[in-house]
Order: structure tokens, then sequence, then C-alpha cells
């Protein structure tokens, strides 16, 4: 009969074989949903009720319907007015063209500057999404004609957008006039009010002349779990995604990159521009540009007549990298930003390569918080604080397991501070500069460091180790002698 011993043993590993099989299948699920998202997405949208040929079929499909319906374009369809979705609507439009989507092409505005004030900013778009709407998205191109004005699509509040494959893209926004200030635009591609989930596809091309969102303009709920929202141009805020007012942004996957914002005095966030909450658990942000940060900008403040921020970004992982701006190669906050995860690396800046933590409003007594207990800021390059910038009013704590590392700067390689910086473990090392290669502080007292920070204390911990390494050996031998 078998030991207790050795019976534990196969249960333990058997479990342990189980475990791994269950592991392997994950794996290789989660490789085929990437590899084949659009063939997925065909079978959750699943074989179209209505194929469809011109506007006036697409019309009365949309209308007729008093269940959820997905509706196939069998070429390209060309709008002379806006499609609505009503309430009680549940509308999935795909095509028959297999990779190669049909396009549903967007009237022409005409006139650049509506009429309309908030919200009521649909003029132009090619889909707006009403109040108790559903939209799902699966293998269409969502666009405008070159040199016409318009949106992709607007999602009212209570509206819903789900995007699982195809493209919104080759849209530019119409202006209209805010309840105060001047004309601006919003949402080149997507302006959601609403609630809007997007699974893959692509968002790019778009634009938001003299305004916000040039991807995604976002003042509801944005969930993205994947695809590509890339190559968009915003004027102010947030080349690739605006998320301002009371929104909630939460990034679970997918990549926002090559996004830009052109206004210098208001170039704010050239992938992400937050006034509200975002969450970022995975994904990419990178190759981005903009004057304040390149990455994202989180704020708080009046940024604008008619918008009021009260900013958050809580980072649990994912990476952000390759950005570039003039304040914030990777994050500019003016708000409160918390890192527990993830990675800020490769992004350029004058002052802060990856985070500069600054005020929006100089004069203003408001604290401005970077907290960093984990994730990695590494290989950034500024001219003043190449991985971390805190400027007047910041509050930059490190603890944990936060590192900063092998990053680059003229003064401050690894943290330039003018602000309130307290540590408690965490680590910044092998940081490079013509001056302070690691910690740089234009006032000693503002640092509160449980970690001594003088670059030459290294030396110290050396012979520290040492010495205890020495003491270990000299104690083993001891001991092994005196037994024998």
């Amino acid at each position: 009969m078998p030991s207790k011993s050795k019976v534990t043993f196969r249960c333990l590993h058997s479990k342990a074989f189980f475990v791994s099989i269950l592991f392997v299948v994950a794996l290789f699920f989660s490789c085929f949903t990437s590899i084949f998202s659009y063939d997925l997405s065909h079978f959750a949208l699943g074989a179209p009720d209505r194929i469809v040929q011109n506007e006036s079929e697409l019309r009365n499909a949309v209308a007729i319907t008093t269940k959820p319906v997905v509706i196939a374009l069998d070429n390209d369809i060309v709008l002379t007015s806006t499609l609505s979705i009503s309430a009680n609507k549940d509308i999935t439009l795909t095509s028959t063209a297999g990779k190669n989507f049909f396009k549903l092409i967007g009237a022409d505005s005409a006139n650049p500057y509506s009429t309309f004030q908030m919200p009521n900013v649909a003029v132009g778009t090619t889909i707006d999404v009403e109040s108790g709407g559903v939209l799902r998205l699966g293998g269409i191109i969502v666009t405008h004609e070159s040199g016409s004005i318009g949106r992709g699509v607007y999602v009212n509040g209570g509206g819903s957008l789900i995007m699982y494959s195809g493209e919104i893209s080759g849209n530019s926004a119409n202006m209209f006039l805010p309840v105060v200030g001047n004309y601006c635009s919003t949402g080149g591609g997507v302006d959601n009010r609403g609630d809007f989930e997007m699974h893959g596809g692509k968002i790019s091309n778009n634009n938001a002349p003299d305004g916000y969102g040039g991807g995604v303009n976002n003042y509801g709920n944005f969930v993205m779990y994947g695809g590509e929202i890339t190559n968009n141009t915003a004027s102010r805020n947030g080349g690739g995604v605006c998320n301002g007012l009371s929104a909630n942004f939460v990034m679970s996957g997918g990549q926002i990159s090559n996004n830009k914002v052109s206004s210098v005095e208001f170039g704010f966030g050239g992938g992400v521009f937050n006034g509200a909450v975002f969450t970022m658990f995975m994904g990419k942000i990178f190759n981005n540009e903009a004057v304040h940060g390149g990455g994202v900008y989180v704020t708080t403040g009046n940024i604008h007549a008619d918008m009021t921020c009260d900013g958050s970004f809580s980072m649990f992982g994912g990476e952000i990298s390759g950005n570039i701006a003039q304040w914030g190669g990777g994050v500019q906050n003016t708000g409160v930003f918390s890192m527990s995860g993830g990675v800020i690396s490769y992004n350029q800046a004058t002052y802060g390569g990856g985070v500069y933590i600054t005020p929006y409003d100089s004069n203003s007594p408001r604290v401005y918080i970077f907290s960093m207990s984990g994730g990695v800021i590494s290989y950034n390059q500024a001219t003043y604080g190449g991985g971390v910038y805190n400027y007047f009013n910041g509050n930059f704590s490190l603890s944990k397991n936060g590192v900063i590392s092998d990053n680059i700067a003229e003064v401050g390689g690894g943290v330039y501070n003018d602000g309130t910086f307290s540590r408690r473990n965490g680590e910044i090392s092998d940081n490079t500069a013509e001056q302070y290669s690691d910690i740089y502080s234009t006032d000693d007292n503002t640092i509160s460091d449980d970690n001594t920070f003088n670059d030459d204390n290294i030396v110290g911990y050396v012979v520290l180790v040492v010495a205890l390494v020495v003491v270990s050996v000299i104690v083993c031998c001891f001991f092994r002698n005196r037994l024998k």
C-alpha cells in the first residue's frame, strides 16, 4: 500500500498537471482570439438578417425592425443625411465583403460651423445613436468623402456603441457653439455621451479641428478591450482620446498610437487627454505627440470656458512609450496620478521625460499628486528630470516596488525635484546625467527619504553588503568546524 506522502504527492502532481493543461488551453484561445479576431467578431455578430445595397434599403431595414437585427452592406453606400439609431433599436452593421469592408459614407455638413449648441451636435454625423438605441459595428468603414465635414458616430446619453471590427476613419468633426465660449469641435471619429465598448477594429485618420478628441471624445463611459486608435489629430486636447467632464475611461487592451495635438497653446495629451477618471490595466500608448503630455495629460481645473476638470489616472499595467512632448513625454500630471504597475519608457521631453508633475495654474493653492508604488519608469530622456520632474506644488511619493532606472538627463537623470518628494523604499538607480545622476532637489528640506538619496552613499551600501557577506562566511565556517 503506498504511503500517505506518496499519495499526497501524486494528488498534487495530478492537480499541477490539470492546472498546466488549463493554462495551455487559455493561452491557445487568447492567441486564437487575437489572430482570428475578425472571424470571431462575425461569429459573435451572427449571420445577416438583411442585405442592403443602397441608402433607401438601409434606412428601411433600420426603421422596420422591432428586434435585434444584423444588416450587411453589399456595397459602398453614400448617405444624404445622418442615419439615426432610435430608442429600442438594436442594430448591427456589417458587410458582405469579407475583410475588404464596404463603406458607409456620411453626408457633408457643408458648413463646418453648426448653429446647434451643446448637447445637440450631431449635424454632419454619419450615424447618430439616440438614447435607448444600440449600435454594433462589425466589418464596415464609417467615413466621409475627402474634404467633407462630419464626424463618424455620435452616441447620445443613454445610447450604446459596441465596436468589434472594421474602421471609423477619415472623418472631421464640424464645429459647434458651446454654452459658453468660442466655436470648437469634439470627437472626429466618435463623440460618446453614453456607453462605448471597443473590442477590435480601428479608429484612424480622424480630425477635430479647433477642438477635442481627434479619435474619440468621451463624456460618458468608454471601455477599450482591443483595437487601435491611431493617426488622429486634434488642435486642442486629446489627439487620440479626450476624456472629460464626468466621464470614465477604462483601458484593458488595444493601442493608442501616432496621434497628435497640433496647438502650441492648447496642445494637451497627444495620446489621451484626461480630465475625469482614467484607469489603465493593459494596452499600449505609444508614439504620440503634444506640447503637454505626449502620451497622457491629466488635469484638474478650468481648461476652457465650458469645461471644468477633476482628473485622476490610475495605472495598474500596460505601457506608455515612445511619446514626445516639451513637458511630460510620457505623462504630464496636473491632477492625481497613481502608478502601481506597468511601464513608462523611451519617452522624450525637455522637462520630465517619463513624468512631469505641475499645477495647471501656477497661482493655484492645490497640490498635484503622483504616487508610485510599483511599475517601472526607465529609458526616458529629458533636459531636466529624465525619469520624473516634480515641479512647484507637486507632491511625488515613491514606495514599495516602484523603480526609476536607466533614464538620461542633463540635470536629474532619475528625478528632478522642485516640490515635495517622499520616499519609502522603491528604487532609483543606474540613471545618467551631467549633474546629479539619480536625484536633484532644489531644496533638500522638501525630501522625506527613508532611503538616503545622495549618489555618494551608493559606495556605503556596497561596503555594508560586502561586510555582511564576509561576516556570514566567517560565522558559517566557525560553526562548521565546531560540528566536526
